[in-house]
């Protein structure tokens, strides 16, 4: 049973606004907006606290993407300043919409790739309810188009999309791309991982990458401008995860309004989070750095 703070609101045919802040069971209420509350960039950033010696020039890590919709489209930002950083990114994770970049960044391990290859289909989606039925047809022949009959092994990158199977979380590296995110994308799915979020570190651990950096971006004041029903059942119950573990889940914010569910240009919403993303990576290289330092004194003792 996860817990959020939700603000009540007052509805009407095209806006929400807030007022008072509870305490509030999320099965039980239905609501618009959720509130953050302000804290500084987590120093641990999420990390796993073991680190191989890291030997070679470029730093592998592992990036999980924790989706926050159209918001999630920084991650593009992000995976261009770790580039100009020199750092390596080995494997990549993420769950719903988050998923589709990062199985577009696993496949040429390119951001520049990534931007170009979202550029038309946005245009696209801009005009589709998201999780309407339009708006999955349309992913599908994208993805369909993109990734074809390729696996999840053929990938640059390891990937890794989560959900359950007979009450199991599992992860497919053997599986067609397409039918994994084709899986990922359908939140009303009851085997969908948003249904019942949790930390999977012991995937990246299996594959010996243990330096997995967790984030999610997410404005300070979350709205959603088309969400409701049980899609906003789904999506706010997986925030609310998110926002319980931020001891672990590490929250890059803007004090930007947009609405989550709100698509705009991608070059707008890295300039939301510019600033966020800029702090975060001069973290990792901090973070990064002592694990360099402290790794060469083990090896040379």
């Amino acid at each position: 049973m996860h817990w959020l703070l939700l603000f009540t609101f007052i509805s009407c045919s095209s806006s929400r606004s807030m007022t008072d802040v509870n305490s509030v069971n999320i099965d039980s209420v239905i609501n618009s907006s959720i509130e953050i509350e302000t804290k500084k960039i987590d120093n641990e950033l999420g990390l796993n606290s073991k680190v191989k010696a890291i030997t070679n020039k470029k730093v592998p890590i592992a990036i999980n993407l924790y989706s926050s919709l159209y918001h999630s489209l920084a991650f593009v930002s992000l995976v261009k300043q770790i580039e100009k950083e020199n750092i390596s990114i080995e494997a990549i994770s993420s769950q719903g919409f988050g998923s589709l970049l990062a199985a577009l960044y696993a496949k040429e391990k390119s951001a520049s790739y990534v931007e170009w290859k979202l550029f038309n289909l946005l245009k696209q989606l801009k005009e589709k309810k998201i999780y309407s039925q339009h708006w999955y047809e349309l992913l599908k022949d994208f993805i369909s188009n993109e990734f074809k009959t390729m696996k999840v092994e053929q990938l640059k990158v390891r990937l890794l999309i989560p959900e359950y199977l007979n009450n199991n979380l599992v992860i497919h590296e053997n599986k067609r791309v397409a039918d994994v995110l084709n899986r990922a994308l359908s939140i009303q799915k009851e085997n969908n991982f948003y249904h019942q979020p949790t930390f999977y570190q012991s995937h990246f651990d299996k594959h010996s990458i243990e330096n997995a950096f967790m984030i999610s971006f997410l404005p300070e004041k979350v709205t959603f401008k088309n969400l409701s029903g049980y899609d906003w059942g789904v999506v706010t119950r997986y925030l609310g995860f998110v926002l319980n573990n931020t001891e672990s889940i590490n929250i890059l914010k803007t004090s930007s309004t947009e609405a989550l569910d709100e698509l705009t240009s991608i070059s707008d919403i890295n300039s939301m989070y510019f600033g966020s993303i800029k702090e975060y990576v001069q973290s990792m290289k901090t973070q990064i750095t002592k694990w360099q330092e402290e790794n060469t004194e083990s090896f040379n003792n």
